[in-house]
């Protein structure tokens, strides 16, 4: 019998997995009665979308945008908000610490993905590999990278990360994301936002070429000056 890994050192791994989610699973858990808990964090991360994004649109969009968050917002009493409020806030203090892929694991720790799709989130080391060698050749001094199908943005997030280590400007980072599953680009839109990455999520289906809703740009793309620059995705 061999004993799993984290067993080998006294737990201290899956301590330390555990102690970065527990704070945040603990908050959407409290606010989870009496629907599933993964209705609640998919609505959640909804909310925090809707609420950046309307912050920095304009127009239909925006009226768009305060309604889809009102109407979301509305499934939740205020005791439940309460907690929502209080995950979005260990979510920011997690992503600070620690500059890696969060919410898709939450997601498949609520047995959310759908696995008969194929949907699965890949693991955070072979992102690591996989993220390393997908960007594109810099144009107008900007390197992009590209995903079309780019769950909650682990490869994306894994590949800008090995940039900056690189020597990169974050400023200099343009990140093109689209996936086919709303909620992946919910998380994905979310987390490049804390992150402070400049980029563009749609939801697309990648074999059509087909676009489901209207590209979403991160605080991080105007924050970077892409407007002003003239660069484009």
């Amino acid at each position: 019998f061999n004993p799993p890994p984290w067993e080998l050192d006294g737990g201290a791994r899956m301590k330390t997995r555990h102690d970065r989610y527990k704070p945040f699973l603990d908050e959407i858990m409290a606010a989870s009665s009496p629907r599933h808990a993964s209705e609640v964090i998919t609505d959640a991360v909804h909310c925090m979308v809707q609420a950046m994004w309307q912050a920095l649109c304009f127009g239909e969009n925006r009226t768009k945008a305060a309604k889809d968050y009102a109407d979301t917002r509305a499934r939740f009493d205020e005791a439940e908000w309460e907690h929502v409020v209080k995950a979005f806030c260990h979510l920011c203090d997690a992503l600070t610490v620690k500059r890696e892929e969060f919410l898709g694991h939450v997601m498949e720790e609520f047995g959310a993905t759908n696995q008969h799709n194929g949907q699965f989130f890949t693991p955070v080391d072979m992102s690591s590999l996989m993220g390393d060698i997908m960007a594109e050749e810099p144009r107008d001094e900007v390197i992009r990278l590209h995903d079309p199908c780019c769950g909650a943005g682990v490869l994306l997030i894994q590949g800008a990360e090995a940039l900056l280590d690189k020597g990169w400007k974050q400023r200099n980072l343009c990140i093109v994301a689209t996936d086919i599953d709303h909620r992946a680009c919910d998380m994905c839109y979310v987390q490049l936002s804390l992150l402070g990455y400049a980029a563009v999520v749609q939801q697309v289906d990648a074999l059509a070429l087909k676009p489901f809703d209207t590209a979403r740009y991160t605080p991080g793309w105007f924050l970077h000056g892409f407007p002003m620059r003239g660069i484009r995705a």
